[in-house]
């Protein structure tokens, strides 16, 4: 995984399409790195290649001697992939290529899912006899239905970007022509607000809204807003 800090945006790239990016803890550890970087307000995650993400590197897997290996290594994916859901700046996915079983848990730790029209979405993780191993379901729930979660897992079979639009895994398809801009236009966006109201409506919105509404009432960055309109 290739990462790169420009102007406040951090950039994660997939790069090894000879394994046609399978995410092992080798990059998970790249990226719990990458987060103690500082002045961060946006992450783009992207990939090089025809495939997005394939899921967990099963040539490494299938080299482990004992289920106590597998077991501690998919713990620390898991508890990366925790981080960078929660990584305090908004998370932009941008699929330009096929994406399977631990690819999608990956991409549910984003906040906006871009695709292009010709990729596939596979729920592959029934294929190698598992469920979810790396905290997907409960990410991926918060933004789908969840019975519709639980069939797909079960059916393990593949959708289009279109068919993952209503349900919620996608929530923009965008033509290869158009991706770039559109990158760009909704990372103008995402900059021109500051990162304290996304924490607080990412970390307490569900618990209590009128909470995170007080807290957020009045701060620096509200009163700078409101300046504006004394004019």
């Amino acid at each position: 995984m290739k990462t790169e800090l420009k102007d406040g945006v951090l950039s994660l790239t997939l790069d090894s399409p000879q394994t046609n990016n399978a995410f092992d803890l080798a990059q998970a550890q790249i990226l719990l790195k990458s987060f103690k970087l500082k002045d961060v307000r946006l992450v783009v995650l992207r990939s090089q290649g025809p495939v997005f993400c394939s899921g967990g590197n099963l040539r490494e897997y299938a080299a482990m001697k004992t289920k106590a290996q597998g077991v501690k290594v998919n713990r620390e994916i898991r508890a990366a992939l925790a981080k960078f859901a929660a990584f305090p700046a908004p998370k932009i996915a941008v699929v330009q290529g096929d994406c399977f079983g631990g690819g999608i848990e990956l991409i549910s730790c984003c906040d906006f899912i871009l695709s292009e029209p010709h990729v596939f979405f596979g729920m592959w993780q029934r294929k190698m006899e598992l469920s979810f191993g790396w905290g997907g379901f409960e990410r991926l729930s918060s933004r789908m239905n969840a019975h519709f979660l639980e069939n797909w897992i079960v059916s393990g079979d593949v959708k289009s970007a279109g068919a993952c639009l209503a349900p919620g895994l996608v929530n923009e398809v965008v033509v290869e022509h158009r991706m770039r801009e559109r990158v760009e236009e909704l990372t103008k966006t995402l900059l021109s607000f500051e990162n304290e109201s996304y924490r607080g409506i990412k970390n307490g919105l569900q618990k209590n809204e009128a909470v995170v509404f007080e807290k957020l009432w009045w701060s620096e960055d509200h009163r700078r807003i409101l300046s504006k309109f004394k004019k």
